[in-house]
């Protein structure tokens, strides 16, 4: 319970989401932005609150297609400890960005053991990078993660960054 407290912190203080993928040429994502993260809607255990934002730093570099973004400050601290890492790692094809994080951090819930995974989708217009992260627990498939309802549920984080301009 412990460990998805921190995580549902840092969903809190973390943050990058969607809008729609451009085809063309992929465009230059790297930077450091900050901005607003927004809870929306959660149907997994443990502590949320929908509609509280909270502001984010992160670095995103980019190599190619390749992306990482890196989540700093407090935020990051709380991804360490809740997922084990404060990385996302993905790709950039145009302006959209699809990137994910792979918890290492076990919670239990009874004999329902479950680390939690996000997907972050994002698109960049000018300066400022819009998206959505969902974050899913991956369970061990034991009874009680049905009747403690963490098989199947999600939360939900909304973010607009932005960056200085580019030159």
């Amino acid at each position: 319970m412990k460990a998805r407290s921190f995580a549902c912190l840092a969903l809190l203080l973390a943050a990058c989401s969607s809008d729609n993928g451009s085809g063309g040429p992929t465009v230059d994502v790297a930077g450091a932005y900050s901005g607003p993260v927004t809870n929306g809607p959660n149907s997994c255990p443990g502590i949320w609150f929908t509609g509280m934002a909270s502001n984010a730093m992160v670095t995103v570099a980019q190599m190619g297609s390749g992306v990482s973004i890196q989540v700093q400050g407090t935020a990051g601290i709380f991804l360490l400890g809740g997922f084990g890492t404060n990385a996302f790692a993905g790709t950039v094809s145009g302006s959209h960005i699809d990137a994910g994080i792979i918890g290492s951090v076990p919670t239990a819930h009874g004999g329902c053991v479950s680390t939690s995974n996000g997907t972050l989708s994002a698109d960049l217009a000018t300066n400022t990078l819009t998206g959505t992260i969902v974050y899913t627990p991956q369970t061990n498939g034991h009874a009680d993660c049905a009747t403690m309802m963490v098989t199947g549920c999600s939360s939900q984080q909304t973010f607009a960054l932005n960056r200085p301009p580019k030159p």
